[in-house]
């Protein structure tokens, strides 16, 4: 998520800070700033990575726990795909026995240039890039006016699919390669989900009045999660489902207006997390609430994540623990938060790290 467009409203973002994301399996927390970037592994709150840049990051992406990353430059015109060294590949290569000084130091020279990184291939674009989305074969880009699509075994062959969508708010959503769903808004509240495999559209229907402002899809992209700009109501809908509008349950997150900054569905889809202006991070349970069938029935959330502070923030569900939550915040902090999954109500802090 860039930071920019948020600054005037949210002023405890760090100032360094340009945009924040977690990957696809949120293994990595990724932090890109106004000289670098930063990889931090949720799973132990270690640093894998930090590199310094001579120009700011716009936009920052891994692909899942790979070397592969994508960068988005400050003006958003180009993508630089990158593949990083893996720094205990260096450190290995440089544990000799009985070396002398001079050749430590061709050694330590040699894993400075390691360290360094290979750009694969470089996009370049006439509008800038407002969000990008990518599994292990497509790598999905979203313009004002357009979707790009491209294949990641040949990137050098350039556009593979292009749809002219107008999506100035960036609202897309990628399933995993074995689906390889798009999910993308055309019309004012509507959704069109896309087969990018056979380029068939599988569902096209009305989610919202409002423009639609996040989709999410789960993690066996049988599920599709929406929230519109007013950010009052989250929809999960069934992609299985033959329905013309598939709706199956609607979560409140409260009466107020919201923008939210982030929706995520947890590895076994049985929970969804959102995050908003107003502070707080609800997760709600697909579990215990009631489906949809054809009376309008809405449910409050599960679980509350009570925000330090009114800045951008997402969360991200632990793989390895399903009660665990990390919420990554603009104001400078990684977070894990336990979930009570019996009673829910709010989450317990474990532990909150500075970034």
């Amino acid at each position: 998520m860039n930071l920019e467009r948020f600054r005037e409203k949210s002023k405890e973002i760090k100032e360094k800070i340009t945009c924040i994301g977690f990957n696809q399996d949120y293994s990595f927390a990724q932090i890109g700033y106004q000289n670098g970037y930063q990889l931090i592994q949720t799973s132990t709150f270690e640093t894998l990575e930090t590199k310094e840049t001579d120009y700011s990051i716009g936009m920052f992406s891994t692909l899942y726990s790979s070397s592969l990353i994508i960068i988005r430059s400050e003006d958003g015109l180009k993508l630089n795909i990158l593949i990083r060294k893996k720094r205990k590949e260096n450190k290995n290569e440089n544990e000799k026995e009985n070396e002398n000084e001079k050749e430590e130091n061709e050694e330590k020279e040699e894993e400075k240039e390691e360290c360094g990184e290979e750009i694969i291939c470089t996009l370049e674009f006439e509008e800038p890039v407002i969000s990008i989305k990518q599994n292990c074969k497509y790598l999905v880009v979203c313009t004002k006016d357009k979707i790009c699509v491209y294949l990641f075994e040949d990137l050098t062959r350039g556009c593979y699919r292009t749809f002219n969508v107008k999506a100035s708010n960036g609202a897309i959503a990628l399933s995993s390669s074995e689906r390889s769903y798009l999910a993308y808004s055309e019309k004012k509240g509507d959704l069109t989900i896309r087969s990018l495999d056979d380029d068939q559209v599988i569902k096209n229907f009305n989610a919202h009045q409002s423009a639609v402002l996040q989709i999410s899809i789960s993690p066996n992209g049988s599920l599709l999660a929406s929230v519109s700009i007013v950010g009052k109501n989250v929809r999960v809908f069934d992609l299985d489902n033959e329905k013309e509008r598939p709706i199956l349950f609607e979560f409140v997150r409260g009466k107020s207006q919201a923008t939210s900054y982030g929706l995520s569905f947890s590895h076994d889809s049985e929970y969804l997390a959102l995050t908003s202006d107003r502070g707080t991070g609800h997760i709600f349970c697909l579990q215990k609430a009631s489906r949809f069938s054809g009376v309008f029935l809405s449910v409050g959330s599960f679980a509350k994540i009570k925000l330090k502070k009114k800045v951008p923030a997402i969360c991200a569900f632990s793989s390895q623990s399903p009660d665990q939550i990390f919420v990554l915040s603009s104001s400078g902090t990684l977070s894990i938060y336990k979930m009570n999954l019996k009673k829910g109500g709010e989450c317990k802090n474990l532990k909150t790290i500075e970034i």
